[in-house]
């Protein structure tokens, strides 16, 4: 659900800015800054792929994997979105009072059965 909010400064307001559910193709956007670290980057046009939870959770499945668990988090490792802020131990949090408006991570744990 994370990925649908814009990451344009809308103030404390979430505005959903890209679908959630998986669309007919690639989301293209322009970003010259790369997520894996300072500086920018030459080409610029950049394709987002849309993959909501339960199409992941049906594909390990479908896989012939048993989940173990699945968890949605209130917290990410970086500062996804301009509103958000510290939540102590390098993480980031959304604002007071936006903390459970929407999951930020999920992580799934599954195992190949004996």
């Amino acid at each position: 659900m994370m990925w649908a909010v814009s990451d344009e400064d809308h103030g404390d307001n979430i505005v959903l800015d890209w679908p959630y559910f998986e669309s007919a193709g690639p989301q293209p956007y322009e970003e010259s800054t790369s997520y894996a670290g300072t500086g920018t980057i030459e080409h610029t046009k950049m394709y987002n792929f849309t993959h909501e939870l339960g199409e992941t959770i049906d594909a390990l499945i479908q896989a012939g994997l048993v989940i173990d668990f699945v968890h949605e988090h209130k917290v990410v490792h970086w500062q996804a979105f301009p509103m958000m802020v510290t939540a102590g131990k390098g993480l980031w949090k959304m604002p007071d009072g936006k903390e459970d408006y929407l999951p930020l991570m999920q992580s799934i744990k599954a195992h190949k059965p004996e």
